[in-house]
């Protein structure tokens, strides 16, 4: 049996910010963040009323359950941009809610710990019959994802919708200027099936986990801002923050992505581990994380530039949603057609890294 991808769906707020506006937040400008990033705007949650409290509805005689997924469903949090993302790829791809057997999220900047942002999509987007599982893994979760969709559906069968939707805008600090233009907020879905031709043909994973280069968060997110044009310093001061040491990231991103002198790197891992080579590569989607990390990859690898997908200056760094996201972008743009070989890569939080090779099934 063939795993193969056979639809993708995203969703992007409708809020843009661009790096002219962030010179009125911190201290810095446009050629600055384009010359070191590459990113040039990026998307921001921008939900239309607060959360509602349980102290909020007690005042009001109001049900706190109603209440909160009534918010849920109706104002744009990053579970709402997952189940958009969702319903878009279900619907490319024809297929019924209840034809759904398993669904797979990651979500680095949820608003709860419990429920689990498998159980709150699974009930947004009536998946009755879906196993709900939360695998989160950082930027590289998407290809977690289908090491563990292909793993169970060679088992059970069936059809598997992943989806990574990501707000790291919520969490980041907006006086930090070195971290705050790097990242946006969308969301991405993939919906996996058997396929005839083609489908999933490798996958390296693993990670390196450290306290001194990590990227890392609190857990108390429940307090989320809405736009951080309006944002208070004081109140974000009081609030843990994502941090990432991006001197340290970049360097083992460069490395575990392009390889080094003693070690060829997670890309040519992959295809080797399906015999592939460079030459094979009809298209290349990395992790959105920095233009000047892409180009290091290319470099190194020697993949033509012609043959990567890019989205990181149009939406930053959206984290988990990233490699949904672009590859969405791409079949919307007709850049992948049946067979050809597509390779996906990335690392993230955790030190997490990974690649995973896709021989197009439509």
């Amino acid at each position: 049996m063939n795993v193969g991808i056979i639809s993708t769906g995203r969703y992007a707020p409708k809020l843009v910010l661009d790096n002219k506006r962030l010179e009125q937040l911190v201290d810095t400008n446009d050629e600055w963040i384009i010359t070191r990033t590459g990113i040039s705007e990026r998307r921001i949650i921008a939900p239309s009323r607060e959360m509602p409290t349980p102290e909020y509805c007690k005042e009001n005689s109001l049900n706190y359950n109603e209440e909160m997924w009534k918010w849920l469903n109706e104002t744009e949090n990053v579970y709402y941009m997952g189940k958009m993302a969702g319903e878009n790829a279900l619907n490319s791809a024809g297929i019924k809610k209840e034809d759904v057997s398993l669904l797979v999220v990651s979500c680095n900047s949820p608003l709860f710990v419990f429920p689990s942002q498998a159980a709150i999509l699974r009930k947004m987007l009536s998946l009755d019959n879906a196993e709900p599982w939360a695998i989160t893994s950082g930027c590289t979760s998407s290809i977690f994802h289908m090491k563990f969709i292909d793993t169970y559906l060679k088992q059970h069968g069936g059809t598997a919708l992943s989806i990574c939707p990501d707000a790291l805008s919520a969490t980041v600090d907006w006086s930090d200027r070195n971290n705050c233009v790097l990242f946006g907020d969308s969301a991405g879905a993939i919906v996996f099936s058997e396929v005839k031709e083609g489908g999933i043909q490798s996958y390296i994973l693993g990670s390196k986990p450290s306290f001194e280069i990590a990227l890392r968060t609190g857990l108390e997110n429940q307090t989320i801002n809405t736009n951080p044009l309006e944002f208070s310093y004081k109140k974000q001061i009081e609030r843990p923050y994502f941090y990432m040491n991006g001197n340290e990231v970049f360097k083992f991103a460069t490395r575990i992505m392009g390889g080094s002198n003693d070690y060829e790197g997670v890309i040519v891992e992959a295809l080797k581990a399906c015999g592939k080579t460079v030459e094979d590569i009809d298209l290349f989607i990395p992790h959105q994380a920095n233009d000047r990390i892409i180009d290091a990859a290319l470099k190194r690898c020697k993949i033509n530039r012609d043959k990567v997908a890019r989205t990181v200056d149009r939406y930053g760094n959206n984290s988990a949603a990233s490699i949904p996201v672009a590859l969405d972008e791409a079949v919307q743009e007709k850049r992948i057609k049946k067979g050809d070989t597509i390779v996906f890569a990335g690392f993230g939080a955790d030190l997490s890294y990974g690649a995973a090779v896709v021989d197009w099934s439509y």
